[in-house]
């Protein structure tokens, strides 16, 4: 179990588990397919004997931000919900405090972090070949 604590090292910090499970990672891929689904279907595809946890699941999606209720329950089939935030192929992970952690934005974020890392080294490496030919020149003028 891993736990996100405040930088200042203050709070009980949010309690996010290791790795998202099987179970939660199947409903995240049966989800990005089905675009709108009932409880029902994503039980089905996802192959998830427990309603509680695909419930839970929905609802933590769904307070995220990445779930929005689109049409109402009605009769027995219960509602349908819409996925209107694909980040990618990582199931997000939603704390019990609300605090989302979605691998997919963490990849993308780090990746643009390199690129701009990768840039600050090429412009550091031209500005020392410059310094290093003004060095070589200043020993040949002594």
């Amino acid at each position: 179990m891993g736990t996100i604590k405040n930088p200042r090292g203050r709070g009980a910090g949010v309690n996010l588990a290791g790795a998202p499970s099987e179970a939660r990672e199947r409903m995240w891929r049966a989800m990005r397919i089905l675009r709108r689904f009932h409880m029902r279907e994503l039980l089905q595809v996802a192959e998830v004997p427990r309603r509680k946890v695909a419930e839970r699941f929905v609802q933590d999606l769904t307070r995220a931000g990445y779930l929005r209720v689109a049409e109402r329950a009605r009769g027995c089939d219960g509602s349908v919900y819409a996925l209107i935030r694909n980040t990618g192929p990582f199931a997000p992970r939603v704390g019990c405090k609300g605090l989302t952690l979605d691998p997919n934005l963490e990849i993308t974020r780090l990746r643009e972090m390199r690129e701009q890392l990768a840039a600050q080294i090429v412009a550091c490496d031209k500005r020392l070949t410059r310094l290093g030919a003004f060095v070589e020149r200043q020993k040949l003028k002594d």
